[in-house]
């Protein structure tokens, strides 16, 4: 692991009740470095593990009250080069901008005791002790002893200093024989699926190193009796992946928890999360049309909760803490005001990963270089209409068919081969144009080829809507066996 007190990704940790509690059942275990802190998601863990800075009075105070046991990450051996004296510094880790400090350094050594200070009065009584054996990284023979008898030194100073912490160690093996007995839990990362700082990729763990970490974890859980955490890493879109590994880490006898890098986002681990969320973006300066609910009570019936998001009143930034399944967007026009900066807002979701899907209209006019993003591109303005149905697929038809219509028609076409087409029209000039697709960005299913309203304003679907749901947000069915309102992993095609 690295320092979390950095703009860095850190390989985190979890925490652990104590040896007394050992012959208890393991507790669930999450991980979260990221801000803002979602709070109830966590309140459903036994312990958690949070970067301090990032959660509030409150946010500490509330998931106490819940009984969860909360550890602040705390780095020992590792820190950013601009938060240490020059001397202390023993190397760099440049995979991740940190260097390593020296455990033998007083100055370092009372650097670490006031901030221990300062979270023992904030609240916090568990510390995730990380970085304790990066002085390996730099010095062999005598020097590298002196190193581990120092910051054994230091983690007994810091049990002396506040009795009523709990320590949690993230890995330290060569510690253990001076200190082992101090920790409430000891965590690895990277037991089956690892991240390549250097290379920023992710890494299936070679099965040599594999033995070798599952082995000493196991003499761990022996010799301590105390928990033993697991933490590996996949891409959010790897999910089922991450629950089968949390299976397997579980029957090897260990906690689990599945995240990304950052750890900033709700992973996989022992506890099934709440559905993810689905951000529901729509005008309040268009007519209330009653579509916006027939769509909520789709994405709830496929078990997603919907957070209603007026475009003029504002769009949010990221929020990592909160696990989406994606954006639905349902527009009757394309008059968004310029100054809401919509379209640039759209291409930063569809950049960190969230996938889209468009119901109606886009709301704005779409740019050739986000088109090209979508795996779409644009044919010239035409009066041309609209002569024969070249292409159509189960999609279609869902509750009345599709009528040939010209007016308000997008002329956008798939040019992407990850576009998958489910209706097709060909205009009098020969050009195709396809107004529902899905792709592993998600998918567009447009006017005047989305549905009918009929009398009294009932709305009669062309496109199945749940059925174009699942796919552009990667939703399984309902015989699934995945977690409700869940991405898949097959990038939103069948």
């Amino acid at each position: 692991m690295w320092p979390r007190g950095l703009p860095l990704i850190p390989v985190l940790a979890a925490a652990a009740l104590g040896p007394i509690a050992a012959a208890q059942a393991d507790p669930s275990v999450a991980f979260f470095y990221g801000k803002p802190v979602p709070v109830a998601e966590l309140g459903r863990f036994d312990w958690v593990v949070v970067e301090p800075d990032n959660l509030g009075a409150r946010g500490l105070e509330e998931l106490q009250s819940a009984g969860v046991r909360v550890f602040a990450y705390l780095s020992l051996g590792e820190a950013a080069p601009d938060a240490v004296d020059p001397g202390w510094i023993l190397g760099r880790n440049a995979p991740w901008g940190s260097v390593v400090v020296d455990p033998r350094a007083g100055g370092w050594r009372g650097q670490v005791l006031a901030r221990v200070d300062a979270l023992y009065a904030r609240g916090y009584r568990g510390l995730f002790l990380d970085t304790l054996d990066s002085y390996a990284m730099v010095l062999r023979a005598d020097e590298r002893r002196t190193a581990a008898a120092a910051m054994a030194g230091l983690i007994r100073e810091l049990g002396q200093r506040h009795r009523d912490v709990q320590l949690f160690f993230n890995r330290g093996f060569e510690l253990l024989g001076e200190v082992g007995s101090r920790a409430s839990a000891v965590a690895a990362e990277s037991l089956l699926y690892g991240w390549d700082a250097a290379a920023r990729r992710y890494v299936d763990v070679p099965a040599a190193e594999r033995a070798w970490l599952t082995d000493k974890l196991h003499d761990v859980a022996k010799r301590f009796g105390i928990p033993v955490v697991v933490i590996d890493y996949l891409p959010e879109s790897r999910r089922a992946d991450a629950r089968a590994a949390a299976g397997r880490i579980r029957e090897m006898g260990f906690v689990p928890w599945i995240s990304t890098p950052a750890l900033d986002t709700l992973g996989v681990g022992a506890v099934q999360m709440p559905a993810a969320r689905v951000w529901l973006l729509h005008d309040s300066a268009e007519a209330h049309n009653p579509v916006i609910e027939l769509i909520a009570e789709r994405l709830r019936a496929l078990g997603c909760a919907v957070d209603y998001l007026d475009a003029r009143r504002g769009l949010p930034g990221t929020s990592p803490g909160a696990r989406r399944a994606g954006i639905v967007t349902w527009f009757t026009d394309d008059d968004l005001p310029e100054s809401l900066g919509y379209p640039r807002w759209l291409a930063r979701q569809l950049e960190a990963g969230s996938r889209v899907a468009m119901f109606g209209r886009p709301g704005f006019p779409a740019s050739k270089p986000l088109l090209a993003r979508l795996g779409l591109a644009t044919a010239p303005a035409s009066a041309a209409r609209a002569v024969r149905v070249v292409r159509r697929d189960g999609l279609i038809g869902a509750e009345t068919e599709p009528l040939l219509r010209s007016r308000g028609l997008l002329r956008w076409h798939a040019v992407g081969p990850e576009v998958a087409v489910h209706l097709r029209i060909e205009d009098a000039d020969g050009r195709l144009i396809d107004p529902v697709v899905t792709a592993p960005w998600g998918g567009l299913a447009l006017q005047p080829y989305l549905l009918e309203v009929g009398y009294q304003g009932r709305a009669r679907w062309i496109v199945d809507p749940t059925a174009f749901l699942q796919i552009a947000l990667g939703i399984p069915g309902a015989g699934a066996t995945h977690d409700r309102c869940e991405p898949d992993t097959h990038g939103g095609q069948d």
